[in-house]
């Protein structure tokens, strides 16, 4: 069988591609072909826009028609897995999307949408638009169980997968983990943007006693670092983590240290964040909201520890010794070996290989 994926990635690389980046890795080193999309609009700024957009338009088009070329060359002998959302689409290719992904599903009828993000979950908008293009794929690849079961409860027909957790390839050597010690380091990584990471400026009033909360990402000024306990560490490149040195990884999203809050906050109840994912490729086991959708994959493995509130942090510390927390570790750096090798993606896809077409 041909497996053919959809590159999305943009130059200007960043930590948002790198989820996207893996993908397409993971699927070549399985001789997948790669199906390219032409990318942003480069000429949006200049004098000429008018001829780069429409030459850029007639891109996007070629891009789908090629998707559909391939649905109709190797028909049910293809997998075709589009990644989605794309962050850059044409208005005519925006137009086109659901249909010509309900023509490929016609010759290729394992055709599937592979999920990074639901913004209509994710910031609570009208979900008719997202089902709907869902609906014009055989399958789908979704995060978590949660995820599955509010695409259902809103009317999703597709044929779900669950991935449990994004894979993340990672050639950083040595250890990210440094000896037990009571002085315990949190590691806070990724978007710390007001939006997203909001409680960061809360952190200063939660006693964690010999703790410390150790930021890496870029930090806006809106989000002030005070407090005898909370270190900056500047940013690091998503290819090479390795400057995150820390005895676990905090899973927390929204504006506030009691709960996760906001819309961002309460995403976690259904995405697969993929700051658990970079933690976890490093070895390092995490903290994790407990309602969130992946702490049964946590809880599970014994790759860290749930909690309802930041304050709750100090008292969980405490139940740790050596012992238990080496445990932590070993059932992180299995998950760790998991995602280095893409096994999340791979068991998706080998499940759809083998189902019985109708």
């Amino acid at each position: 069988m041909r497996i053919f994926i959809n590159n999305i990635h943009q130059e200007g690389h960043n930590a948002g591609m790198k989820a996207p980046d893996d993908i397409v890795n993971i699927l070549k080193s399985i001789n997948s072909k790669v199906v390219n999309h032409p990318g942003r609009n480069k000429g949006k700024n200049s004098k000429l826009r008018l001829i780069f957009g429409i030459i850029w338009e007639i891109r996007c088009v070629i891009y789908l028609l090629e998707l559909l070329f391939i649905s109709i060359r190797y028909r049910n002998n293809s997998l075709i897995v589009i990644q989605f959302p794309q962050p850059y689409t044409g208005i005519i290719e925006k137009a086109l999307f659901k249909y010509i992904l309900k023509a490929c599903g016609y010759f290729s009828q394992r055709t599937t949408l592979l999920i990074h993000d639901i913004l209509s979950l994710r910031f609570g908008f009208n979900p008719y638009p997202d089902i709907e293009v869902i609906n014009s794929a055989k399958f789908a690849i979704v995060h978590t169980n949660k995820m599955s079961s509010w695409l259902r409860a809103n009317g999703c027909q597709t044929e779900l997968i669950i991935l449990e957790a994004f894979d993340y390839l990672c050639n950083v050597d040595g250890e990210s983990v440094p000896s037990y010690s009571e002085k315990v380091k949190i590691a806070i990584a990724g978007n710390l943007s007001v939006e997203k990471s909001g409680y960061i400026g809360q952190l200063k009033s939660i006693d964690i006693g010999t703790a410390s909360f150790q930021l890496f990402g870029k930090l806006t000024d809106e989000l002030k670092v005070t407090g005898e306990q909370t270190f900056y560490n500047g940013v690091f490149a998503p290819d090479d983590p390795g400057i995150l040195n820390a005895h676990f990884g905090l899973v927390w999203d929204g504006d506030n240290i009691e709960t996760c809050s906001g819309f961002l906050g309460k995403y976690l109840e259904y995405n697969a964040p993929h700051k658990l994912s970079l933690y976890l490729t490093l070895g390092i086991p995490v903290i994790i909201w407990d309602k969130a959708a992946t702490a049964e994959l946590i809880e599970k493995n014994n790759a860290g520890i749930l909690v309802s509130s930041l304050h709750n942090i100090k008292e969980e510390l405490k139940k740790l010794d050596e012992s238990k927390y080496l445990d932590m570790v070993a059932g992180a750096n299995k998950l760790k070996k998991r995602m280095r090798e893409g096994e999340f993606l791979l068991n998706a896809i080998h499940t759809i290989k083998k189902e019985n077409l109708k």
